[in-house]
C-alpha cells in the first residue's frame, strides 16, 4: 500500500495551522506524514498536537516554492500532496486518492472555495489545451508519486505565486491525469491570502507561464 506525504508550508500562522493539522491528522487513511516547513521569524507549529506522523522543518526560506521543494526533498512517502496551512482536507481525501491512483502518475479532483456562508466548487475536466489558457486544476486536489516527481524535478521558483499551475502544465506534457469528481478540501478565502493581496501580481505571472507553454503538447 502506498505511503502519502503531505506538505504543508507555513509562514507567520493567521489562526488556521492548527485546524489544518487536525483535518490531515483525521483522515481515515493512516499511512501518511505531515511535513510542515514553517518558514517563519518565530515558529508557528509550537502550539500543534504531539504527533508521530507529524515532521517540522523551522527555517528561513524563499517562500512557498521553496518551502515546497525542500520537503519534497525528505518526504518519505510514494505519493506527494500540498495541503495549504488555511485549509480544510476532506477526511477521506486520503483514502480516494489510494482507492483511485492506480498506475496514474498523478491525479486532482475538486474543491469546495467558502468564503463565510457562500461556497462554491471549483475544479475542471482535464484538457491539455485549457490547461494552457488558464489554470483550472485546484492545487489543494492535486497528488502526484513520487516517481512523477523525480522526472519532472522541482517546482519552479521563477514565477512563485503560479508555481502550482507551472508544475500541472509541466506534470500534464508528460503524463494525462485520473480525474476524480469528488471533493477534496475545503479552500478558505479572507484577506490575509498572499493572492487576495496581490491579484494583479499573480495574474501577471500567469500570463509568463501561458507564453512559456503556449507550443508545448502533452504526450
Amino acid at each position: 500500500m502506498p505511503k502519502i506525504s503531505v506538505i504543508m508550508p507555513t509562514f507567520n500562522d493567521r489562526g488556521y495551522l492548527k485546524e489544518a493539522v487536525q483535518s490531515v491528522l483525521d483522515q481515515s487513511f493512516k499511512d501518511f506524514e505531515l511535513i510542515i516547513k514553517d518558514g517563519s521569524p518565530h515558529p508557528s507549529f509550537l502550539s500543534l498536537p504531539r504527533n508521530e506522523k507529524i515532521k517540522v522543518i523551522w527555517g528561513k526560506d524563499r517562500g512557498i516554492t521553496d518551502a515546497m521543494n525542500t520537503a519534497m526533498k525528505i518526504a518519505t512517502g510514494d505519493i506527494f500532496c500540498w495541503a495549504n496551512d488555511d485549509d480544510l482536507m476532506d477526511k477521506d481525501a486520503l483514502q480516494t486518492v489510494i482507492d483511485n491512483i492506480g498506475d496514474n502518475k498523478w491525479l486532482y479532483g475538486n474543491i469546495e472555495m467558502f468564503n463565510g456562508g457562500q461556497a462554491f466548487i471549483w475544479g475542471g475536466d482535464w484538457d491539455y489545451e485549457r490547461l494552457k489558457e488558464g489554470n483550472f486544476v485546484p492545487q489543494p486536489a492535486v497528488y502526484w508519486t513520487k516517481e512523477a516527481y523525480r522526472e519532472v524535478g522541482e517546482m519552479s521558483e521563477e514565477n512563485d505565486l503560479v508555481s502550482d499551475y507551472e508544475y500541472w502544465l509541466r506534470l500534464g506534457s508528460k503524463y494525462e491525469p485520473k480525474r476524480i469528481n469528488n471533493i477534496m478540501a475545503r479552500y478558505r478565502v479572507h484577506k490575509d491570502q498572499i493572492t487576495v493581496k496581490i491579484t494583479a501580481e499573480q495574474l501577471r505571472q500567469a500570463d509568463n507561464i501561458k507564453k512559456l507553454y503556449a507550443n508545448t503538447n502533452n504526450r
